[in-house]
């Protein structure tokens, strides 16, 4: 099933009913689970591409140069505009499949993306072109156009090949696995895997990964005959403190509603359960990787041992990361 995420439900049908069998499976299949969803997230991270124009253009390129996206092992790539994408009244960007066709499969034309109108656009196979018009002159009134280039679907793979290629079922699988055996979660490229989904400028996943990731720090430590190590002392849980980057973005920046992006709600939640700033968030974390929070929000004082000098630095910095 090619997808990547975005098949049927067949395969989730399927995957949900091995629920029942985890609790009691062998460690070896939940870690090959787990890698292997780990395998499709990571493919999912290097199959995200970007492209801007108008006043995003990248320094150097020319306006009427197509822009070309081509993304190997890709069934089909959907674009999609930015909100914050406007066009002056002539400006035009049309989509193409490739780099000889001459009608598009879409066009957005003029205003701006937030009025509607800027629908996304599929395209069949591995590769996009997109081609701006009328950029120049009235088309200057516009910020531009910024859009994302994403895996839709994954070609099937050959027979012999297929069973080398991971699942497109990466984030629905860890949610299988932290409902049904958790303590397979608590390893050191789960937390990479997941952290690396927050900081991903293109990632469309952010909400899930933030709730699972805010699980597994809530998780208690496994069973004592568990067959999985609780690897959570290996994670470095200051790298967690640059979201707050995006929080009061995103606070600064709010719509009528005066919510905030469901995404940038989960990171404060994150945010808000690290050792350091909840009383609560060392219950069942290892006391190193505490420690190493405590430290990057309040620190040298927070060490054990410490000095009280480092408080009134440590101060600023537990406020400036809530």
């Amino acid at each position: 099933e090619g997808g990547g995420g975005r098949g049927g439900d067949k395969p989730r049908g399927a995957l949900a009913s091995l629920g029942p069998l985890l609790g009691r499976a062998p460690a070896q299949f939940t870690c090959l689970l787990r890698d292997d969803a780990l395998a499709d997230l990571r493919r999912g991270l290097s199959a995200a591409v970007s492209l801007s124009g108008g006043e995003w253009r990248p320094a150097g390129s020319r306006s009427s140069a197509p822009r070309r996206v081509h993304i190997p092992g890709a069934a089909a790539l959907l674009v999609e505009p930015e909100e914050s994408c406007s066009l002056g009244p002539r400006g035009a960007v049309h989509v193409f499949a490739d780099d000889a066709a001459h009608r598009p499969l879409g066009s957005w034309r003029g205003g701006s993306a937030r009025d509607g109108g800027w629908a996304p656009v599929a395209v069949a196979g591995d590769t996009a072109v997109l081609r701006e018009r009328g950029m120049g002159g009235a088309a200057a009134k516009g910020r531009g156009w910024r859009v994302r280039v994403s895996v839709a679907a994954w070609a099937a793979p050959r027979e012999e090949a297929a069973l080398s290629q991971p699942l497109p079922r990466g984030l629905q699988t860890l949610r299988l696995l932290l409902d049904e055996a958790p303590s397979a979660l608590l390893s050191l490229q789960v937390f990479d895997v997941l952290l690396a989904l927050l900081q991903h400028p293109l990632g469309r996943s952010k909400p899930e990964a933030c709730a699972i990731l805010l699980a597994l720090l809530q998780l208690p430590p496994p069973a004592a005959h568990s067959p999985h190590e609780d690897q959570r002392a290996s994670w470095r849980l200051s790298r967690l403190l640059p979201l707050a980057r995006a929080v009061r973005w995103h606070a600064a920046d709010r719509d009528a509603s005066n919510l905030l992006p469901l995404h940038a709600q989960l990171y404060s939640e994150l945010l808000a359960s690290l050792p350091g700033l909840s009383p609560l968030a060392e219950v069942h974390l290892p006391r190193s990787a505490a420690v190493e929070a405590r430290v990057a929000l309040l620190g040298p004082a927070a060490a054990p041992g410490g000095a009280g000098a480092g408080a009134g630095a440590g101060a600023g910095a537990a406020a400036g990361a809530a």
